[in-house]
């Protein structure tokens, strides 16, 4: 850019040009990947088919998958428990979940609740970018969030 200043200091390129100036940082430095185990996820959007669809506000939905031990840590939003899990780098084997078997008072806990339980079983694909981890089995389908 003509007229502008340039400096590159540590992981930071910095662009100057009259009274606007410009940072841009690498994003693996900027957002560090989040790491699969000892993370706890938080359920951001329902992929069902082509619909990709928000969790309805006040429902809580969480993942974790343990140290050490091949178990994942679900909060469905209604009911809480764990199961098995294997993985590898590009999926994830569930055994059967043991849940909780309380009743959903929220219509849309129930929701999301039969869209967790959908997803996690069996062999599922997992991408794991950033701060993001999607989980897809078949068509259907979850992103976390790092908490």
């Amino acid at each position: 850019m003509a007229g502008s200043d340039v400096t590159v200091r540590d992981d930071l390129l910095t662009l100057v040009s009259g009274g606007t100036t410009l940072v841009l940082q690498d994003v693996q430095t900027a957002v560090p990947e989040a790491p699969l185990v000892m993370t706890q996820w938080l359920l951001d959007t329902i992929i069902q088919g082509d619909v990709a669809s928000s969790v309805p506000a006040g429902v809580a939905s969480t993942l974790a998958f343990g140290s050490g031990l091949p178990k994942a840590f679900v909060d469905t939003g209604c009911n809480s428990g764990s199961g098995d899990v294997d993985y590898d780098a590009a999926t994830m084997t569930f055994g059967p979940l043991a849940l909780t078997k309380r009743a959903c008072a929220d219509p849309s806990a129930a929701g999301v609740e039969a869209a967790v339980t959908a997803v996690l079983q069996g062999e599922v694909a997992y991408a794991l970018e950033g701060r993001q981890l999607t989980l897809t089995n078949g068509d259907q389908g979850l992103v976390y969030r790092a908490g």
